[in-house]
């Protein structure tokens, strides 16, 4: 299964809230090690500095037409990134 971004973020949300690894692993049908990768910032780090609100405002630009590297740049993203956060099934 691939992760959305909105996945990344509840599930460090769960594990903040106290959920074990386990429990977040099966919610999303996930590996242990995924989890425990999310939690510690290994993996999808990037994503700490960004409010759940951020997103759809991302969404949003790049809908209405601003370039990546404009997007990237004003939230301090790749385009990679922005390109995650956009890609269908992440909305």
């Amino acid at each position: 299964m691939q992760l959305a971004v909105e996945d990344v973020m509840e599930i460090r949300k769960m594990l903040a809230q106290g959920k074990s690894q386990m429990n977040c692993a099966r919610s999303f049908e996930i590996g242990k090690s995924t989890v425990r990768d999310i939690g510690n910032g290994r993996s999808w780090g990037w994503l700490e500095h960004l409010e759940p609100e951020d997103l759809p405002l991302i969404r949003q630009l790049v809908e209405d037409g601003v370039t990546f590297k404009d997007v990237a740049d004003k939230f301090d993203l790749s385009v990679k990134q922005v390109s995650l956060i956009t890609r269908p099934g992440n909305a």
